[in-house]
């Protein structure tokens, strides 16, 4: 006989149970697999001390995979979010500009000085009018320059800088210019912000709330690599339900790592479980 060892995983799927369409393609993993437990119920009667019999109780499964990378999908399958996808953004991005405080928004235009790009942040740069003709930058986000861009611990990255109606508001540290209307008033309070990004090949927004509108249950294929022996294995579970849970792991000087967690259930139209598939290697 034969003996077959499973070493690690390959890749973990999680699929559409209806379309078959993959949802969620998962290829750095730690450790996962699927845990089957059952309690025998005992039958007692009589005057006998303790059961006459005992009978197999119900068979509870429970599927655990441990992945180091983060997908769209992952967010959208287990925690129900809504995903909006960026395209890439060769020279940066910033945003439109949105009031917080004040309507100073409308008269503001933000760009990108391309000769400055580099020094682009991440997150949100919002602009206070701190005094008469004086405004501050702060960052809500990554800067480029690191912590040491931060110049007080309420965020800001600038020092008072002029502003005036009709001028442009020069922020060469964060490789963005600001046209200020010839009309603007600027009222001293007035807050303004917008989203900003570096150059990248592309990204995307997760939005995770507190309840979802539906629960929906995926299958998932669990793929195990080429052992020594050269044999394959593949365990397929067609119907499971997620439990809402992603953990974001900050470790200190590794990866993190995502543990998602689910319920593997029968498959009401074929009665499966699961399905264990394995071939022998190539002769």
């Amino acid at each position: 006989m034969k003996i077959h060892a499973l070493f690690g995983g390959e890749a973990v799927v999680i699929y559409d149970r209806v379309t078959r369409r993959v949802k969620a393609l998962m290829t750095v993993l730690g450790a996962g697999g699927i845990e089957e437990s059952a309690e025998s119920v005992d039958l007692t009667g009589g005057n006998y001390d303790g059961p006459v019999k005992s009978e197999k109780g119900q068979t509870t499964y429970d599927f655990s995979v441990t992945a180091k990378e983060l997908s769209d999908g992952m967010f959208e399958t287990v925690k129900g979010a809504k995903v909006t996808a960026n395209a890439a953004d060769a020279s940066g991005y910033v945003g439109t500009v949105t009031n917080i405080t004040g309507t100073l928004a409308t008269s503001l235009t933000p760009t990108v000085i391309t000769a400055k790009k580099d020094n682009l942040p991440f997150g949100k740069v919002a602009l206070e009018i701190t005094s008469t003709g004086k405004a501050k930058a702060f960052v809500l986000g990554s800067l480029k320059q690191g912590q040491s861009g931060w110049k007080s611990a309420d965020g800001a990255v600038t020092d008072e800088v002029t502003i005036t109606a009709g001028g442009t508001l020069q922020l060469e540290d964060l490789g963005i210019q600001i046209a200020v209307a010839s009309g603007a008033t600027l009222t001293v309070g007035d807050r303004v912000e917008f989203d900003v990004r570096p150059a990248n090949t592309a990204g995307s927004v997760n939005v995770v709330v507190s309840s979802r509108s539906e629960s929906k249950e995926f299958g998932v294929m669990v793929i195990y690599p080429r052992q020594s022996d050269g044999s394959m294995h593949i365990l397929d579970l067609p119907r499971v339900r997620f439990n809402s849970a992603l953990s974001l792991s900050i470790m200190e000087r590794e990866f993190g790592e995502h543990e998602l967690t689910g319920k593997p259930m029968v498959d009401e139209l074929t009665g499966t479980v699961y399905t264990y598939s394995r071939i022998n290697a190539a002769a």
